[in-house]
């Protein structure tokens, strides 16, 4: 297991603690001995988190021989969880614990522009329910890193669609093996596992192997994001589509390319560490949200305030390559865009971020501007299977409190 892993500590039987995610972690003072109390709502049962104390590594603290361990215990009142209490203790370094995710330069520029350092650390540790949210997955979207422009592929359709499982603080994700057709072995892969009708979705990332009919992605990347800005849909169908079944180029200018652009409302961002790892990540919004010029070649987009990691931004600041893929619902075609980008910071309040979750006055506060030169537009023909609004749901945004922020 590598120092980059990230992933999920087991409870140890005999202490019945219940894991409080980085997100409420991320609420506390700095660390010291002892115990203390975290005044937040809590909508799982989840394991231990594990923190690395020692020397300093690109800003997470790391040894070979010991962890910090945060463990948590839940405070109810009436049968209500109120609090937390945490108490953290240094303990051996065992394998099967959870490594915190080492934030490239990119990430640390945008991070440090943003005085999120603090609370980007804290996430570091955060995996939260990956395997039932990719169990429970309508869609999910893979990207592999290649010299030109990323290969892309989707699973859409009824869950399960993936079978994920967790054992020894192991993350494996099993996937049907007609997926190499669209994505080489060669290279990691990278992706989002998404249920936009209950507004769950997690990231996942690692090299691909064959095992019988099914190809098995070990995960050394794998975190939950928060639940904010998807616009609430579900698969049609009643089996599994593995997408796309064409690829058709298209001119810039391509009424139907400008037309997804303008009605878009949710989107993928698809970018890669220096290393050559593929990062998916949602976007999503209000129609207009993305500004597409298509007479200059150029898309624009605001960044809302966020978790404070600064993953995706930060790649495109070590790499500026993108893909961005804009779902039409009604066909299940992906209008996608490749190109190079550049993401500024633009948010005032600039004081040091200590939360991840944050409820603001406005539901799409802005935190940064994304700029970008387009090179080649193309229609993802059949990306997923078409889908459907959820009439009583609505979208999660940064006006809604933390508690419903929060993964559930």
């Amino acid at each position: 297991m590598t120092a980059q892993s990230h992933r999920q500590m087991q409870s140890s039987p005999d202490r019945p603690f219940a894991l409080v995610s980085a997100f409420l972690i991320a609420a506390t003072t700095p660390a010291d001995s002892g115990a203390r109390a975290l005044h937040a709502p809590a909508r799982r049962r989840l394991g231990n988190c594990a923190l690395r104390c020692g020397s300093t590594t690109s800003g997470v603290s790391v040894t070979s021989s010991t962890f910090r361990r945060y463990e948590t215990q839940p405070v109810a009142v009436d049968g209500v969880i109120t609090r937390w209490l945490v108490a953290d203790r240094t303990v051996p370094n065992q394998e099967g614990c959870m490594r915190p995710f080492l934030y490239h330069e990119g990430q640390r520029d945008v991070q440090r522009e943003a005085n999120s350092i603090l609370c980007a650390d804290k996430l570091a540790s955060w995996v939260g329910p990956v395997v039932d949210y990719a169990n429970e997955a309508d869609l999910i979207v893979l990207a592999c890193a290649a010299p030109d422009a990323p290969h892309v592929a989707a699973l859409s359709g009824p869950a399960p669609l993936v079978s994920a499982t967790e054992a020894a603080g192991e993350i494996a994700v099993s996937l049907p093996l007609e997926l190499t057709d669209r994505l080489p072995l060669d290279h990691p892969w990278g992706g989002i596992v998404i249920n936009p009708a209950t507004a769950r979705r997690s990231r996942v990332a690692g090299r691909p192997t064959v095992h019988g009919e099914a190809v098995v992605i070990p995960c050394v990347v794998a975190f939950t994001n928060c639940r904010k800005y998807m616009t609430p849909t579900s698969s049609t169908g009643t089996a599994a589509h593995l997408g796309p079944t064409a690829s058709e180029p298209v001119a810039l200018d391509d009424n139907w390319i400008v037309q997804a652009m303008a009605h878009g409302e949710t989107a993928f961002l698809v970018t890669e560490t220096p290393e050559g790892t593929a990062d998916v990540s949602h976007r999503g919004g209000p129609p207009g949200f993305l500004s597409y010029d298509a007479t200059g070649g150029t898309i624009t987009w605001t960044e809302y305030l966020g978790d404070g990691m600064f993953v995706s931004t930060g790649n495109l600041r070590a790499s500026a390559r993108f893909s961005l893929l804009v779902l039409d619902y009604d066909s299940g075609d992906a209008a996608r865009l490749d190109g190079v980008a550049h993401y500024t910071n633009v948010r005032r309040d600039r004081r040091e971020r200590v939360d991840a979750l944050v409820q603001a006055a406005e539901p799409f506060p802005v935190q940064g501007k994304m700029e970008a030169a387009v090179h080649v537009a193309t229609r993802l023909r059949q990306f997923c299977l078409p889908r459907v609004r959820v009439a009583r749901r609505t979208r999660i945004t940064s006006a809604d409190t933390t508690a419903v922020q929060h993964p559930q």
